[in-house]
């Protein structure tokens, strides 16, 4: 079974325009198919989400295998105010303190999504 946390930056970079019309509303269109092919080919697999903003990191939604519910939560991030500066750090320890809680024959990945050149 995969246990997979998306890490992503939610910083004052994702309003970037070189991407259209900005980086987090592409990141978000692009994550969408993400996750429903991700639950398609690993129909029994869960998945988090957390967000990097203002040096901080936050869980959005904890593991789980409804693959509606990320779709709701990552067409809500489009919303989310870009803030200061993403903590790398901080992402990865709150994604590493809860995957360290699950049986060691699970497989436990993280996926950074990262707009910024700095952490």
């Amino acid at each position: 079974m995969r246990h997979l946390y998306v890490v992503l930056d939610c910083s004052d970079t994702m309003a970037a325009q070189d991407l259209k019309p900005t980086r987090l509303l592409c990141t978000v269109k692009i994550l969408e198919n993400f996750v429903e092919e991700y639950f398609d080919q690993n129909p029994i697999s869960q998945m988090g989400i957390i967000i990097m903003h203002n040096k901080r990191a936050e869980k959005v939604c904890d593991l789980g295998g409804n693959f509606r519910k990320y779709i709701k939560v990552i067409n809500g991030l489009a919303k989310t105010s870009l803030i200061g500066e993403p903590s790398l750090q901080n992402g990865l320890e709150l994604a590493l303190k809860s995957l360290k809680l699950l049986p060691s024959h699970a497989s436990r990945e993280i996926l950074v999504i990262l707009g910024s050149l700095t952490t």
